[in-house]
C-alpha cells in the first residue's frame, strides 16, 4: 500500500481518506496543536524515500469524536523536528 501512496504522491494526486489514514498510521513524527475541548489538531510527518511530508488531521478526544483527516491533502515539508512536542 505505501508504494500506492508514494506513486499518487509523485504524480501529484490526491490521496482518498482511506490513503490519508494509511499515511498517518507511518508517521515519524508527531505535534500536538491546540485542543479546543473534543478534538485536537495533530500534525503527523512521513518520511518517504528521503522525503518527508506533512498530514494536518483533527483527533477526537471523546468517544462520541472521530478523527477527521479528509478533506486535508499532505503537503512536503523540508525539515521537521518536533520530537512530539505538545503544544497547546
Amino acid at each position: 500500500m505505501l508504494g500506492v501512496l508514494i506513486d499518487k504522491i509523485n504524480a501529484h494526486i490526491d490521496l482518498t481518506e482511506d490513503e490519508m489514514i494509511e499515511f498517518k498510521s507511518h508517521e515519524t513524527d508527531r505535534m500536538r496543536g491546540h485542543k479546543p475541548g473534543w478534538f485536537a489538531y495533530i500534525t503527523s510527518v512521513v518520511k518517504l524515500e528521503g522525503r518527508m511530508y506533512a498530514l494536518d488531521w483533527i483527533r477526537g478526544l471523546t468517544e462520541y469524536s472521530e478523527d477527521d483527516v479528509f478533506p486535508y491533502q499532505l503537503y512536503e515539508v523540508i525539515d521537521c523536528d518536533f520530537k512530539n512536542k505538545i503544544y497547546y
